[in-house]
């Protein structure tokens, strides 16, 4: 696992990074749709982890947990931060951060973005000083970790290899900055990932104390042409094990 991190986590050569370039240029001009690059809707978000959150929306999860007296504090994976902008105005968050390959915000953006306390955090996730700065952002704010972490990454995924042990590595990395307060994690799946015995696996992973996992399958009903990857939502409550467990058949990294 240590020798695929070290081989795959350097810069990335010129004609690997000029196809993630060009990619970026080409989801910015999708403004519709199911993964409207630019849009501050969160709805785009609902769709997509629909499988796992019902007819629950991400707002309504953050405005329970207000009502509840808790914090809201969002981190969003493989993302240039616009949905914590729009979850911000329906619902007021405590602060948030997105980690992306790079900041493209204005100097104006930016200032709004720290009246709201959020940031933005430039990094390869496959590198751990980048979940360093996250782990860092939120011990600054004085609480125990994230109350919502979210990856809906689509076509990020595409400039990582597909590996299970390496997806499960990533998943724990989110898990250990989660909030034991019943802290929520929704993540997209990888195409090619876990193609088999992820039902097993969660059923497995569910008997553990302060673990809950529901798994969404990709869909394609709702978008005949536009496929929706599968769906992960993982709640951690205080007695969980901080880091995610060697569970069969996935866990082993």
């Amino acid at each position: 696992m240590v020798e695929t991190l070290n081989r795959i986590s350097h810069i990335q050569p010129l004609e690997k990074r000029r196809s993630l370039r060009e990619t970026t240029i080409n989801e910015r001009q999708n403004l519709t749709g199911w993964y409207p690059f630019h849009s501050e809707d969160p709805s785009s978000y609902d769709l997509s982890f629909k499988r796992v959150l019902g007819e629950t929306t991400i707002s309504d999860l953050l405005k329970d947990r207000k009502a509840k007296g808790r914090t809201t504090f969002v981190l969003d994976v493989m993302s240039p931060g616009n949905i914590l902008r729009g979850l911000s105005k329906l619902q007021p968050l405590d602060g948030g951060v997105s980690i992306t390959l790079g900041d493209g915000r204005t100097h104006l953006a930016i200032e709004r973005d720290s009246a709201l306390n959020l940031s933005v955090i430039e990094g390869n996730i496959l590198l751990k000083r980048t979940w360093r700065k996250a782990q860092e952002w939120i011990d600054q704010q004085g609480v125990d970790g994230f109350d919502l972490i979210m990856c809906r990454a689509v076509g990020g995924f595409d400039s990582i290899p597909i590996n299970d042990d390496l997806y499960y590595y990533l998943l724990n990395r989110a898990w250990v900055m989660l909030s034991g307060q019943r802290g929520i994690i929704l993540t997209q799946i990888p195409i090619g990932c876990w193609k088999v015995g992820v039902g097993e696996w969660v059923e497995n992973i569910n008997m553990i104390q302060g673990i809950e996992a529901v798994y969404g399958p990709k869909r394609g009903d709702e978008h005949p042409n536009e496929f929706i990857p599968a769906t992960l939502k993982m709640i951690k409550s205080h007695e969980a094990p901080s880091t995610l467990p060697v569970v069969l058949p996935f866990g082993r990294a």
